[in-house]
């Protein structure tokens, strides 16, 4: 019977390259994890922002009409410029609001780059 060779003890550099591809996998699936959390989050924030705005805009349209129908004809121009006003008062005060919300979320894929800053750390003195 012959027996099969035996394999030889990876090397230093075929064991540098292993935890480094070790590594890059590990990565890899982190980062898969976080596109995809941030896939699915930006798809129902765009659904639910969509059929919110719709909704709103359907009933301030409905409510102007019957404010602007109920003021006496004389005034019915000032009744518009006045809700016109207001209505962009309203878009300017939800826009900002919604660019500080954009402005304070986290960063995205900050697990990915965390994990990354840590592993420069362990390997660089």
């Amino acid at each position: 019977m012959t027996d099969a060779p035996a394999k030889p003890a990876p090397g230093p550099l075929q064991r540098l390259v292993a935890s480094l591809l070790g590594l890059l996998q590990s990565h890899l699936g982190i980062f898969s994890i976080e596109v995809e959390e941030a896939r699915e989050r930006l798809i129902k924030t765009l659904v639910l922002s969509i059929l919110g705005a719709g909704a709103i805009l359907l009933c301030l349209l409905t409510v102007a009409l019957g404010v602007v129908l109920m003021i006496d004809p004389a005034y019915r121009l000032v009744a518009v410029i006045g809700l016109g006003a207001g209505f962009l008062i309203l878009g300017a005060g939800c826009l900002a609001f919604v660019w500080q919300g954009m402005k304070n979320d986290p960063a995205p894929f900050a697990m990915t780059l965390d994990e990354l800053r840590r592993d420069r750390e362990r390997l660089l003195p």
